[in-house]
Parts: structure tokens; C-alpha cells; sequence
């Protein structure tokens, strides 16, 4: 038996293996078991169900169920007989999993129905697995403390984890763990910042080792159990919190006017409570500084306000650029007594709320920036509706993009958004609204359509292959306007275009190489005004093997079967054929992929009788000329009367 091995369409690799197999004359039929599913469980749930078999013989069956879940000490599964009639079998296979039982890999679990029959007895064997997750961890808060943050979770109530592994990102996700999915998948954007051990710990403080985190940054946590052995459970809840910066606590940056020089900001601030008025007893002094870019760092002053109450908490910062950028400011509180004037605590830092857009095909992608010391939770996006001169409300989210579809091409749009958001602390400011500025994009197609899948059939009897490609999504096949095909013939080769087709309603096309129908294929998609997609995976096909020596053929001078012809193609370049009798003497060599061997030594007739023969053939394949060996016997039979008497001795 010949297993070949393929890899991204390519052969790397073949290899022989026998197979003993006995034959039984029995009119038996083997037991048939029910269906069965594979699952995915957290501890404490109940896996429950009846594990059947029919037998159209209606014979008894015993039934049996193998797995190491049968021996965990603290939670064992069971498998209890509930039925056995002749013909039908059934028993009861329960499992509740314990922490215990948590690991990485699934648990297999095998089941045998054996019929009893005179005859021969006969089986059915499935298989199903379990995969056990521990249950998700349950975040409570995250509290910022200076320049680190304090997660804090419910107690996970059981000895049988070693600790909890700490997750970080910036931004909020839509993560969602499925059923099967433990700890964070590397797509998430999650990067462990943290460990502790115990099975009781219930809060970890995230420093970023030691270096402090950053403010105006938003960190998003989430945690796992670790278990002993190494697994994780599935993940906690996701909470998101930021550094609290600065005395004048900042409430809201929100662009109130868009234009490149006449644009405008308003800026509030809550009234600084709880100051020690013994050393800062006034009169006060707010200075506000401005940097350009939401991260910027070169600020300037641009305003300072005296005051003795302190109860001055705006300022709207004008005539400005809001069109092309978005600002950062600082505020700071000093202490203003003649002879005692000092910085009181540190400075608070906001940004503006910055919108970017991008055209697309029927489309505007969005992109929001903001460097702010709260948590946005959500941002709404309006566009202008030119029937009614006003903006409408197209989307909300708590991510950062946003892609408004659906939309003409050619035609211009106009967007802002506003953030909805609060610091996390109960004492602290909340619901905080700003604006962005006014932006506005003219959607055109400049996307790729999405690359096709491929799949490549070969007819060896017609010398031809067929190549197939699909599209799947719907948006992206209306879209498209043909596909170019593109073929190699050896995989050293570079691709080069096969054809176009300029249908998006052909999926296939027959390519008909010549003899050697090896070859690799590709395809990409293009559209109406020209953007071509990438090429999709690809598929490589080998030339069919096709070479065969005959083992018997009659050179007796009747002109039927006069000579030893191999069956070939015209991918066979050349062989080297060697011919020799019983006593091992070569009789016979060609290179020629024919053979056409007459039967003749030295123009004599052999003896009729069986010869061995080696033969080495070179044959063209993708990888370029290929060698593979062939070994046989020929039996050669003449007639007394044949036209060349004289025979030589084999």
C-alpha cells in the first residue's frame, strides 16, 4: 500500500506499508452504535447520555466505555448498563468534572460494542473527547493607585489551582470565550503582565514590573486560573481602567468648532477639593499649556487664570486648527501667595477627541485618537443627512474603528463623534461627553476584492487538469468582475497568467498542458475599475505516474505481441532497462522509455521462459526529472514454428 504524503498542494514525500488483513466467510453483520458528540465542558457541568448499539442479527452485545476519567480519584466518570435484549445494547455514561480534572489536552474516551455470534463475533468502536476548562475567574475592580493598578476578583473557591496569570492590553475588546477556548488566544492582543501564586488570592498590583505604568493610556485587564499542571482556566471578565494625573481633575476636552484657523475647544475641569490650606492657603493660579497631536509633548502656555476661590473651571481655546489635528492640554494649580508660590500636586493631562477617515469601497473606515486620563465606554458616530441638514446617528461602539457601509461612491460624507465616559473611582467624575471635530470623505473603490479558493482535479486519461475557485462572501463576490489564472510548470518557475476571464459567474477552467500536465495554479480576482486581489493559495498538482512493463509477451513471428512494449507518457524521458536470464547474464539494455524489445540475443530468438528485469526510469514531474526503480519478471513463449529457429541457451 502506497501513503502519499501532500503538503500546500505539493507531494514531499511516499512511503510502502503492508497490511494483514483475514477474510471471514460470515453472514454476521457487525453491532452499529448510536451517534455520538464530542464536548467541551466546564468543571461542574454534567455530561449525561446513553451509549446505544442495534444488531441486525439480534445478537447480544456487550457494551464497554475506556478512558483515564474512570480514574481520577476525586471525579470519576461512570458507564452503568441500562438495556441488553437481543439485538439492542445500552448503558448510562456520566461525568461530572472536577478541578482535578482540568488539563490542556482533551480526554479520549473509547467505546466498544461486541456482538455474541457462533460464527464470528464482530465490533463497533467509536471515540468522542472531552475537553475539561476551568470555569472563568470573575474580576471585580481595578483601581488606580498612583502609577499602578489593582485588580481584585471573587475568591475562585477551591485548593486544586496554583494561582492566576494576569493579562494586559491597551483598549477594550469584543472577546468572547467560546466553549472550547482557555486562557487568551495570541489574536486578542493580550500579553501576560503577571503571575501569583495561591489558590486564595483575590488581587494582584500591576506596576509593569517595578517601572510604572504610563498615564493618559487605557489598560484592559483580564486573568486566568493556572492550574498545577500548567492549563488555564477559561478567561475573566474584562475590566478597563486608567492613571488618575493631576489636582484639577479634567472633565471634559470637546471640539466646538471645526476649521483650519477659526477653530475652538472647550475645556472643563472640576474645582480642586480636599486642599491642605495650610501650606497652599492662596490666592490660586490655574496655567493651561497646549501641545499639538494628541500625544503631543511640546507644550506652551495659552492661558492663566487667578483666582482666590477657585471656582474658574473653563476656558474654550480659539481660533486654532481643529480641521487637521487634534490637541493635548495640561493644567496645572499653584499656590499664588507672594513669597510661597509652589506647583500643587502634579498637573492633569487630557487630549481632544480626534477623528480620522479613510475611503473605501462604498465605505468610510474611521478611526478615533485620544489621550485621556477617564474610560471612554462608548463612542457615538453621526453623519450628515443632506435632506435635513442635520447629523444622524449610523453606529455606536466602544472600539476604537468603525466602518460605515452601504454607502455611494463619488459622493462625500461628513462624520463627528462623540465620547461617553467617567473615571472609574466612586468619587470621581461621571457620564463625561465630548465632541470631535467635523470631518468629511468622499468613499471610492480602492479596496482589493478578496482572494478565491482554489482547488485543482487532474484527468490523467485526457491529459488535461480542471481548476475550480470560489468566493464564499457574498460582499466580497459582488465585487468582483473576473479572474486571472496563473500557472508554473515546475515549482522553480515563476508564476505567469494562464488566462483571464472576464465572467464573475466562471468558477472553473480546463488547461490542457500537452503531455506533461504537472503544474502549479493560482488565482486571483479583480474588479471593475482594476484592483486585482492577491493571488490565492497555491495548489500544485504532479503529472499522473504512468509507466508499465508487461510481463508476457510472444515473439513467434505472427506479428501479434512481437515485442516487449512498456506503456508510457510522454512524461518519461528516458529509462535504463536491463534485461537478464536465470543465470544472471545481461541480455538485453535500452534507454529507450519503449523498450520494443524483439525476444532476440545476439539475433537469435531466447528460450521461452521467465526473465528478470531492473529498470530505472526518468520521468518529468513538478520538481523537475525524477528517478524511481522498477523491478519484474517477463515470460517470454514461443511456438515450435516460429520464424527464427535457432534459440540461444538461456
Amino acid at each position: 500500500m502506497n501513503i502519499e504524503e501532500w503538503r500546500d498542494g505539493k507531494k514531499i514525500g511516499v512511503v510502502e506499508r503492508d497490511m494483514q488483513i483475514e477474510v471471514f466467510n460470515t453472514k454476521n453483520k457487525p453491532p452499529v452504535n448510536g451517534p455520538l458528540s464530542n464536548y467541551c465542558t466546564e468543571v461542574g457541568d454534567t455530561i449525561d447520555f446513553l451509549f446505544t448499539s442495534t444488531d441486525e442479527n439480534n445478537d447480544h452485545m456487550a457494551l464497554q466505555a475506556t478512558s483515564g476519567i474512570f480514574a481520577i480519584p476525586s471525579c470519576s466518570a461512570t458507564f452503568t448498563k441500562i438495556d441488553s435484549t437481543a439485538g439492542f445494547a445500552s448503558s448510562r455514561f456520566r461525568w461530572i468534572p472536577c478541578h482535578e480534572a482540568v488539563r490542556s489536552q482533551p480526554y479520549n474516551v473509547i467505546f466498544k460494542s461486541d456482538d455474541d455470534n457462533g460464527d464470528v463475533n464482530l465490533s463497533d468502536i467509536d471515540n468522542i473527547s472531552i475537553k475539561v476548562l476551568g470555569p472563568s475567574p470573575t474580576l471585580l475592580n481595578a483601581v488606580p493607585v498612583g502609577k499602578q493598578i489593582t485588580l481584585s476578583w471573587s475568591d475562585y473557591g477551591t485548593p486544586a489551582i496554583a494561582g492566576f496569570a494576569i493579562y494586559r492590553r491597551e483598549g477594550a475588546t469584543n472577546f468572547v470565550p467560546d466553549s472550547c477556548t482557555a486562557g487568551l488566544p495570541a489574536s486578542t492582543g493580550f500579553v501576560k503582565v503577571g503571575y501569583i501564586a495561591g489558590s486564595s488570592t483575590t488581587s494582584f498590583s500591576d506596576s509593569d514590573n517595578g517601572k510604572g505604568l504610563q498615564f493618559g493610556k487605557e489598560y484592559t485587564y483580564r486573568i486566568v486560573a493556572v492550574y498545577p499542571n500548567g492549563a488555564e482556566s477559561k478567561a475573566s471578565n474584562e475590566i478597563t481602567s486608567t492613571l488618575v494625573s493631576g489636582v484639577p481633575v479634567i472633565k471634559i476636552v470637546s471640539v466646538t468648532a471645526t476649521s483650519t484657523s477659526n477653530g475652538s475647544i472647550y475645556i472643563e475641569w472640576r474645582k480642586p477639593d480636599k486642599l491642605d490650606t495650610i501650606p497652599a492657603n492662596g490666592p490660586y493660579e490655574y496655567i493651561i499649556s497646549r501641545a499639538t497631536g494628541i500625544g503631543g509633548s511640546n507644550y506652551e502656555q495659552i492661558r492663566s487664570i487667578k483666582t482666590a476661590s477657585l471656582n474658574d473651571t473653563t476656558f474654550t481655546d480659539v481660533s486654532i486648527n481643529t480641521q487637521t489635528t487634534g490637541y493635548i492640554y495640561k493644567i496645572e494649580l499653584w499656590n499664588d501667595e507672594t513669597g510661597n508660590r509652589f506647583l500643587v500636586g502634579e498637573p492633569a493631562y487630557a487630549s481632544s477627541v480626534y477623528l480620522s477617515i479613510a475611503p473605501g469601497d462604498r465605505k468610510a473606515k474611521l478611526n478615533i485618537t485620544r489621550n485621556v486620563p477617564w474610560i471612554n465606554t462608548r463612542y457615538d458616530f453621526f453623519r450628515f443627512n443632506d435632506n435635513t441638514s442635520a447629523y444622524d446617528s449610523v453606529g455606536t461602539t466602544n472600539q476604537l474603528d468603525f466602518i460605515d457601509k452601504g454607502l455611494e461612491n463619488g459622493k462625500e460624507y461628513c462624520y463627528y463623534i462623540r465620547s461617553v465616559g467617567g473615571y472609574l473611582s466612586n468619587d470621581m467624575p461621571k457620564n463625561l461627553v465630548s465632541l470631535s471635530e467635523s470631518i468629511c470623505i468622499t468613499p471610492v473603490d480602492n479596496e482589493q476584492p478578496c482572494p478565491p479558493g482554489i482547488n485543482v482535479n487532474t484527468q490523467c486519461d485526457s491529459l488535461y487538469n480542471t481548476v475550480r475557485w470560489s468566493v464564499t462572501d457574498d460582499e466580497c463576490n459582488a465585487d468582483i468582475a473576473g479572474f486571472r489564472l496563473f500557472y508554473k510548470l515546475t515549482t522553480e518557475e515563476n508564476l505567469s497568467l494562464l488566462a483571464e476571464i472576464d465572467d464573475r459567474n466562471i468558477f472553473s477552467y480546463k488547461h490542457f498542458p500537452g503531455d506533461i500536465i504537472a503544474g502549479c495554479y493560482a488565482v486571483s480576482a479583480y474588479d471593475s475599475v482594476g484592483n486585482e486581489s492577491e493571488k490565492s493559495v497555491m495548489m500544485c498538482i504532479d503529472s499522473c505516474n504512468f509507466f508499465e512493463i508487461p510481463n508476457v509477451f510472444t515473439p513467434n513471428g505472427d506479428d501479434i505481441n512481437e515485442k516487449l512494449v512498456a506503456k508510457t507518457s510522454g512524461l518519461v524521458e528516458k529509462i535504463d532497462f536491463r534485461l537478464f536470464n536465470r543465470n544472471g547474464m545481461e541480455l538485453f539494455k535500452t534507454e529507450n522509455p519503449r523498450i520494443e524489445w524483439d525476444g532476440t540475443y545476439k539475433g537469435k530468438i531466447v528460450s521461452p521462459g521467465v526473465y528478470f528485469y531492473q529498470c530505472d526510469v526518468y520521468e518529468r514531474r513538478i520538481s523537475g526529472l525524477e528517478l524511481f526503480h522498477l523491478s519484474g519478471f517477463v515470460h517470454v513463449i514461443t511456438e515450435v514454428n516460429s520464424k527464427l529457429k535457432n534459440e540461444t541457451t538461456k
